[in-house]
């Protein structure tokens, strides 16, 4: 090994600005180029909205669950119960206030 243990061959660490070369990286820029077009976005609304509709359970397990946090605490009150009954039973929007 031509380094000491915990010695780094570039201490200075990357150069400021310059990207990450991985296949991760770029397949992940290109899908947030893409999906932040407008006219997209108005298309993954449109599909979530009838995701949610059809089966909302589903969409929570496939959509909203892979996008918190491992650690998060979701802490179940009864009010948060109504809310997402009444989401269920009535769509998207009985849920919110506007």
């Amino acid at each position: 090994m031509p380094f000491k243990k915990g010695q780094s061959g570039n201490p200075n660490g990357r150069p400021e600005g310059s990207l990450n070369h991985n296949g991760l990286t770029a397949c992940l820029n290109a899908l947030k180029e893409v999906a932040s077009r407008e006219d997209n976005i108005k298309l993954l609304k449109t599909h979530f909205d009838k995701a949610l509709k059809k089966n909302p359970l589903d969409f929570y397990y496939k959509f909203v669950m892979p996008l918190l946090p491992k650690n998060i605490d979701v802490g179940f009150k009864e009010d948060t119960l109504t809310s997402l009954f009444n989401i269920m039973e009535n769509g998207i929007n009985s849920g919110t206030k506007r």
